[in-house]
C-alpha cells in the first residue's frame, strides 16, 4: 500500500472522526439546554412557589411564637373561641377583625397544597446536588409534625387537594374564606385554625419544632435550585418595611 493512499485513509479517518465527535458535542450541547429548560419549568411549576410559600410560613409563625413569649398569648389570632364560631362571619370580618387568623390557615393551605403537589410529581423531577429520597424525607419530617400538632396527614393532603385550583395553583383568599363561611367545608380546615387559636392562646412549644422543619426543608430546597437563603430575603424585607414604618 503506497503512501498516498494510506495519507488519504488516514484524511478520511480524520474528517469522519471530526464528524462524529462535531455531532456527539452538538447532542451533549442540546442534551443540556434540554436539561436547562426542563429545570426552568420546574422551578416555575413547582420550586418557586413552595420556597415563597415556606417562607411566608415560617415568617408568620415564627412572628407569633415570639409574640407569644413576649405576651403570654396572641391577641390578633384569638377573634374566636374554636373553628365552629367561622361559619356564617359576614365578609367584613375575613377582611378586618379575622383576618390574621384565617390568613395564617390560608397561608398554612396553601404550603400544604404545594408540598402536596411536589409529593405528586416527585417521579418527574431530576434534582441537582441530591437526591429525591432526602427531599421526601424532609417533606415527611414536616407533615409527620403537623399530624402531631392535630393536623393528620390525611387531612393536611385533602386539604392541599381542595384549596388547588387549576389556573392559579391555589384558591385566593377570598375564595378561601367563602369555603369557611358553608359550615360544611369548614370542618375539614377546623384542625388548622384550632392549631392557629392554640398557639395564640400560648402553646408555642410544638410550633418551635415545625419551625424548625420549615427551615430545614427551605434550605434543602435552596440549595437544590442554586438559589439564595428564601427565608432570611423574607425576615429582611419585612425588617426593611418595619424600618421604613419606624423612620415615617
Amino acid at each position: 500500500m503506497n503512501s498516498d493512499l494510506i495519507n488519504a485513509l488516514i484524511a478520511a479517518a480524520t474528517s469522519l472522526a471530526v464528524v462524529v465527535l462535531s455531532q456527539f458535542l452538538i447532542h451533549i450541547k442540546d442534551q443540556s439546554q434540554l436539561r436547562e429548560k426542563e429545570m426552568d419549568a420546574l422551578l416555575k411549576e413547582y420550586f418557586n412557589p413552595i420556597r415563597f410559600m415556606l417562607s411566608e410560613n415560617y415568617f408568620r409563625i415564627s412572628r407569633i411564637v415570639s409574640e407569644v413569649k413576649r405576651e403570654g398569648n396572641a391577641k390578633k389570632l384569638l377573634t374566636v373561641n374554636h373553628a365552629s364560631e367561622i361559619a356564617g362571619k359576614e365578609d367584613e370580618w375575613f377582611c378586618r377583625e379575622g383576618c390574621y387568623l384565617v390568613s395564617s390557615a390560608y397561608l398554612l393551605a396553601c404550603m400544604f397544597s404545594y408540598i402536596d403537589n411536589i409529593r405528586t410529581k416527585l417521579s418527574f423531577f431530576r434534582l441537582p446536588h441530591n437526591t429525591d429520597t432526602e427531599l421526601i424525607r424532609l417533606i415527611n419530617k414536616l407533615t409527620a409534625e403537623f399530624s402531631r400538632g392535630g393536623i393528620y396527614y390525611v387531612i393536611q393532603m385533602d386539604m392541599g387537594k381542595k384549596i388547588s385550583g387549576a389556573e392559579t395553583g391555589v384558591l385566593s383568599y377570598r375564595e378561601f374564606c367563602m369555603l369557611l363561611k358553608n359550615g360544611q367545608d369548614l370542618i375539614w380546615y377546623s384542625s388548622i385554625i384550632d392549631f392557629f387559636l392554640r398557639l395564640g392562646r400560648g402553646r408555642y412549644q410544638e410550633a418551635e419544632y415545625i419551625l424548625k422543619d420549615i427551615g430545614e426543608l427551605t434550605h434543602y430546597i435552596d440549595h437544590a435550585v442554586s438559589g439564595g437563603d428564601s427565608i432570611e430575603q423574607k425576615m429582611q424585607a419585612e425588617r426593611d418595611a418595619a424600618d421604613r414604618r419606624t423612620e415615617i
